[in-house]
């Protein structure tokens, strides 16, 4: 039994290591590309053939459903593991993020605001934090029953 004066150890590295300052500057990373790929008037101008194979397999709302996953996801993790943000507070950037950049594609050219992209950015939002709230137990995710 611990005491009052006692703590437990915990398995998370304390704030401020290297392990948590790559995984800050991976989530930015990972947020800048995929804001840059929402806002840009041509986000394959790069590959002619990727755009081709991203136009085959998936769908535009698809795309913004999918993007959302992964970014949300990165981003709980990185607040999960840092204890940068509340996760509350993380999930209420991303719901900011996908406003604006939605908002944003109003003054692009070759891009277009559409509610429907919005909802799929919600949903891809949404989608990532009832999975980690239903399998999120303390601080670790738990798959096990």
């Amino acid at each position: 039994m611990l005491q009052p004066s006692q703590s437990r150890k915990s398995s998370r590295p304390e704030m401020g290591t290297a392990c948590d300052y790559c995984l800050r500057g991976a989530g930015y990373v990972s947020a800048l590309f995929l804001t840059y790929l929402l806002l840009t008037p041509d986000p394959f101008w790069f590959s002619a053939t990727l755009k081709m194979i991203v136009k085959l397999l998936f769908s535009g709302y698809a795309i913004h459903f999918l993007t959302y996953i992964f970014l949300t996801s990165v981003a709980l993790f990185v607040c999960s593991r840092t204890r940068l943000l509340s996760e509350f507070m993380c999930l209420q950037c991303l719901v900011a993020h996908a406003i604006m950049t939605e908002l944003a594609q109003i003054w692009i050219p070759k891009r277009s605001w559409d509610l429907t992209d919005m909802f799929c950015n919600f949903a891809g939002i949404l989608i990532v934090a009832c999975f980690y709230r239903r399998y999120r137990v303390g601080n670790r995710l738990s798959f096990g029953s």
